[in-house]
């Protein structure tokens, strides 16, 4: 069985606003940070690679779910969680905020991602 999370994905997510963020925000909500595996916050910035794969093409794809903590470590004021390693993927797939188009005008665009039921072990 798996198990999913989505989320709607803004301007900022996809690059449009120019940002130097990088990758999609992951929420703070506790369902989104569990889905995940544990990243350990007295690491700076500690990350995990994930593979994903296009639903379409089959396609697989690294992602790095990071957690930017610099806040916590006093060397800036970050502190968020974020999918990195999107962005080749949204360009091949023209993937605009709010629209995509393989729904029909005024759908929403939305990230939804799997996690097989089994533990991964390459947190780093």
């Amino acid at each position: 069985m798996n198990f999913r999370i989505s989320k709607q994905l803004t301007a900022n997510d996809i690059g449009e606003t120019g940002g130097h963020q990088s990758g999609v925000t992951v929420p703070k909500k506790a369902s989104s940070i569990e889905f995940f595996p544990r990243l350990d916050p007295a690491k700076f910035n500690p990350r995990h690679t994930l593979q994903a794969i296009d639903i379409h093409t089959h396609e697989i794809f690294d992602l790095e779910y990071i957690y930017y903590n610099g806040k916590i470590h006093s060397k800036n004021t970050r502190d968020e969680y974020r999918l990195t390693g999107t962005s080749d993927f949204f360009r091949k797939h023209h993937v605009t905020c709010g629209r995509h188009p393989a729904h029909r005008e005024g759908s929403r665009t939305f990230l939804a991602v799997y996690r097989p039921n089994r533990p991964e072990s390459n947190a780093r």
